[in-house]
């Protein structure tokens, strides 16, 4: 049993990860001081911070949570790790490749054993824990009145649809707006650095599609069944006497 976040490898993988970004994007032109530099090391410093968030939570599916947020944020920093090679190939990328795609594994296999446990409490029984006031227990209660009619099986698919929503709808919701940010950046890119700067790819299965009309560009970023979108609107400058 650990004593503490401080004792997971992933999470101190992450902090080197994050000491790396820093490194690296401090090696970035002066004008992406508040481009790519602080895009960068804002995902990677989220990475740790909610690895050691959710394991302080102490409740199991509040720790998937932030896991999975930690997962996005490292896909987030790997799509602009691939923009920043495409704009400056010739930084050394080697350290940052390396430790984030061991953070990465380690994220996928510890979500993976706390999604097995999850999935070993849920199949367990648990009427003696129900409360009255539940509305989660008034509905099962229901079902297991009518098990006649409806089974046993009714009762498990019931839980099983809320598991995914709580883990779905959450990853997915969260995959949806990171893709949604950077569809915006990249139409930015397009609009006053390069025009013919091709689409980033997402190793997470999101994608966002953009509309820009010159004055207007909404981005709006896709994983499964869950959509977000952000727009950004531009207006010229006045001047003042």
């Amino acid at each position: 049993m650990l004593n503490s976040y401080k004792e997971l490898i992933v999470w101190q993988k992450s902090i080197d990860l994050v000491e790396e970004v820093y490194i690296l994007t401090g090696n970035f032109p002066k004008d992406e001081t508040y481009g790519l530099a602080i895009q960068e090391r804002r995902a990677a410093v989220s990475i740790p911070s909610n690895i050691a968030e959710g394991q302080r939570r102490k409740d199991l599916p509040e720790y998937l949570q932030f896991l999975r947020i930690a997962d996005a944020s490292s896909a987030e920093l790997e799509t602009q790790i691939i923009i920043s090679k495409k704009l400056y190939p010739d930084l050394d990328y080697s350290k940052v490749d390396v430790l984030l795609e061991e953070v990465q594994k380690m994220l996928n296999v510890l979500i993976r054993k706390l999604e097995d446990k999850l999935n070993e409490k849920n199949l367990k029984p648990k009427t003696q824990n129900l409360k009255p006031n539940s509305g989660q227990v008034m509905l099962l209660t229901v079902l297991i009145l009518g098990g006649a009619i409806l089974g046993a099986s009714t009762i498990a698919g019931y839980l099983m649809i809320l598991k995914i929503r709580l883990s779905s709808d959450i990853t997915n919701s969260t995959k949806a707006a990171f893709a949604a940010d950077t569809g915006i950046e990249w139409g930015l890119y397009k609009q006053f650095k390069n025009p013919n700067y091709s689409k980033p790819l997402f190793s997470n299965n999101s994608d966002f599609t953009i509309s820009n009309d010159g004055q207007f560009i909404k981005s709006i970023g896709k994983s499964s069944n869950s959509y977000r979108a952000f727009a950004i609107q531009f207006q010229e400058a006045t001047s003042t006497p």
